[in-house]
């Protein structure tokens, strides 16, 4: 429409007002029959080369927001990549600190309530100090597991066994552990 418009204008003296680019002494409808359609044409042309210009850096604009998209998602990916590396990491080792403590308290307190169990003729002070070291085996075994499974934010993969569920063997086991 504009296009039309725009071949009006230009090509006649009488409705663009002096500004016309043919001087037609025959009339505007001689001009308008001899020149409209090419003038018409390659305005056209022109209004359509605007519009495939715009649509051209529309779609360049577009393609650079897809890549920067895509880089902030790489981005993201590879950061939160490197974030569950850390928490498979930080678990593994808090599972294998928990294996040692739990195995090496675990021990202390056995070997406390297997050398009360076998001595039961020991002087009261030895008992004591069995006793003590037993409770201290069990409650630090307690401690440790709290400990360890903060490290994880709470997220513990399958509830670990504690020495509670263990019962002590005092009399009646067949062999000292």
């Amino acid at each position: 429409m504009s296009a039309a418009i725009m071949a009006v204008l230009m090509l006649s003296w009488r409705y663009g007002q002096g500004v016309g680019w043919y001087n037609s002494h025959y009339g505007d409808f001689s001009t308008f029959e001899n020149f409209g359609w090419p003038v018409f044409g390659l305005l056209l042309m022109i209004a359509a080369a605007c519009a495939a210009a715009g649509l051209l850096l529309s779609l360049f604009e577009e393609q650079r927001g897809l890549f920067q998209d895509r880089n902030l998602a790489r981005a993201s990916l590879l950061e939160t990549e490197v974030d569950l590396i850390i928490e498979q990491e930080r678990t593994s080792i808090s599972r294998d600190l928990h294996d040692v403590l739990a195995h090496s308290l675990a021990v202390i307190a056995a070997q406390a309530d297997g050398a009360m169990y076998l001595g039961e003729d020991q002087p009261a002070p030895v008992r004591k100090a069995l006793e003590n070291i037993s409770r201290s085996a069990r409650s630090a075994l307690v401690d440790a597991q709290r400990v360890i499974e903060g490290v994880g934010d709470g997220e513990v993969a399958a509830p670990q066994p504690r020495l509670s569920n263990v019962r002590p063997c005092w009399k009646g086991c067949s062999k000292a552990v």
